[in-house]
């Protein structure tokens, strides 16, 4: 026992003067850096942009770090990006670098400036990124230090044709609030948005500004949809509440209903799983899956569709025939017991009295 006391003794006496002796060393052991890539493909695109950065490490404060761009900036990229027709590659595109302004500022990392990486096609027909095609990445880093490959095929079939208008509210019903519905076609997408954004003209001392208030109405797995046609509806009160809670009561000229834009956005599979492994656990154990599909490195690149409408709350050829928000909706806009305060007014004279003075009477059937 003695023997064993006096050699755990002089163990930990030769740690102690180990650690004495050389004070030199550094927590962070050795560190290899890991290429990041960040890239979705949208043939509705004309212009599309693909983030390629590293991770860093260093001894000191890793917030520091990431405040400066070039610790997560390759020094070399040279990336591009091959287009596969039936096995046969069609076109290519070498990727350029160039300094976006437009990232958050509200994080940890540098903002609001980025580098990224993009291609031009152009939407004609025969420019777009062509549907039932293979988009293959290969980037090359710091003159063959690194290497990363990717590959994605597009989202097809998605399309949807927007309702012929949007009623909120009818109050000669006994159920005022309308909730108009949107559907969609799901094509091949896995994963799904669905958003309302409502525009309008702010006025104040002559001078006019767009506002947009978004609305998001859904958000699905294709496994939580049925058939061929997604659907989802605009709850009438929602709409109203909407709108009270996001517009300032501070005194205006006037506010004046503009347009809707409703938006059907739908994800490939690999950016669904990716969604999916990236949402905050829901686990005590807190553990969570990783998913990339990028080899030689982590991250996503995929492929998603953005479809958008446009719809006028009121049309100035055909003011009573063809608008979104039809006369009573836009009535209780302006005079309803939600938002009646806030200062929204019609300027289509067949709505009754002038833009900026109580609308009691509306003329179109």
């Amino acid at each position: 026992m003695k023997k064993i006391i006096v050699f755990t003794s002089l163990f930990f006496l030769s740690i102690v003067a180990f650690w004495s002796c050389k004070t030199d060393f550094s927590v962070n052991g050795e560190y290899k850096i890991t290429p990041i890539v960040y890239g979705l493909l949208d043939q509705n695109d004309s212009i599309h942009y693909i983030k390629i950065t590293k991770t860093f490490l260093g001894d000191g404060n890793a917030l520091d770090f990431a405040k400066v761009a070039d610790s997560s900036y390759f020094t070399k990229v040279a990336a591009k990006i091959t287009e596969v027709i039936g096995g046969s590659e069609a076109r290519s595109w070498i990727l350029r670098d160039t300094i976006l302004h437009n990232k958050d500022v509200n994080g940890a990392f540098y903002a609001p400036d980025q580098k990224l990486y993009y291609f031009i096609t152009g939407l004609s027909t025969t420019n777009r990124l062509q549907e039932g095609a293979t988009y293959n990445l290969e980037a090359i880093l710091n003159d063959g230090a690194y290497k990363v490959t990717a590959s994605t095929p597009l989202v097809t079939g998605v399309s949807f044709t927007p309702p012929a208008n949007l009623s909120f509210y009818n109050e000669s019903s006994s159920s005022p609030y309308k909730n108009p519905d949107i559907t969609w076609n799901l094509g091949d997408g896995q994963t799904y948005n669905v958003t309302l954004n409502f525009h309008y003209d702010e006025i104040i001392g002559g001078v006019t500004t767009d506002k947009n208030i978004p609305w998001n109405l859904k958000d699905a797995s294709r496994d939580d949809l049925s058939g061929s046609i997604g659907s989802t509806s605009a709850p009438g009160k929602e709409f109203y509440d909407l709108i009270s809670s996001s517009v300032s009561s501070a005194s205006v000229d006037k506010r004046v209903p503009n347009y809707f834009e409703i938006v059907v956005t739908a994800g490939a599979k690999d950016l669904e799983t990716y969604i999916l492994a990236n949402k905050p656990s829901s686990s005590l154990a807190q553990s969570k899956p990783s998913f990339t599909n990028i080899d030689g490195g982590i991250g996503i690149f995929s492929a998603r569709t953005i479809i958008k409408k446009t719809m006028l709350c009121v049309d100035p050829i055909i003011p009573c025939n063809k608008r979104a928000l039809d006369q009573k909706s836009t009535k209780f806009l302006c005079t309803g017991a939600i938002t009646g305060t806030l200062g929204f007014c019609s300027n289509n004279p067949q709505d009754g009295g002038v833009c900026g003075q109580p609308m009691q009477t509306f003329f179109c059937n």
